[in-house]
């Protein structure tokens, strides 16, 4: 029998990919704030950026902006992603024990991804888009605590459903 992937779910690959996701999302809205700062600077300095130019250039970095509200909303809607489908999954007792032996390795990554994001952050080319993350920096060097939010909300979940053994809506009959 195959835990980590099964036909029951594989449900250890919906915990592992909130931590690479939201970590992809957060470096993806830094880098594309980051460039976008670059471009504007170049075009400042060439005399491009005047009139409709600049309202329209401003009113795309207010939106780029947005999208550090938008990385803790999907983190949030990823938690509750991950309730849902953890509710809805039937699994034997067996792969309480799986989830909770993995949350090690599942801390390993978060803190690896952790660790590589404030390392990538803290460089001083990134002094300007900084002031503009912080929900977003904060989330991304918090993600073994987000791990272990999705590990709680996922095993409490998936095991706290009332057991029907005719209908076989959950749990194991040991």
């Amino acid at each position: 029998m195959n835990l980590l992937n099964s036909k029951k779910g594989g449900i250890l690959d919906n915990y592992i990919v909130i931590p690479v996701f939201l970590f992809l999302l957060g470096l993806s809205g830094i880098f594309g704030l980051y460039l976008w700062s670059a471009m504007v600077d170049g075009f400042t300095t060439t005399g491009i950026y005047v009139g409709a130019a600049q309202e329209v250039g401003n009113k795309f970095t207010v939106n780029l902006q947005l999208f550090d509200t938008i990385t803790v909303i999907i983190m949030v809607s990823l938690l509750i992603g991950i309730g849902v489908t953890s509710y809805r999954i039937r699994v034997p007792t067996i792969y309480f024990i799986v989830i909770l032996m993995m949350g090690i390795f599942l801390g390993i990554i978060s803190y690896f991804f952790n660790f590589f994001f404030a390392q990538f952050v803290s460089n001083s080319i990134f002094d300007v888009v900084r002031v503009s993350f912080v929900k977003t920096i904060w989330v991304c060097t918090n993600l073994h605590w987000v791990s272990l939010a999705a590990i709680i909300i996922g095993s409490v979940l998936t095991y706290s459903k009332k057991v029907d053994y005719d209908q076989q809506t959950g749990g194991s009959q040991f």
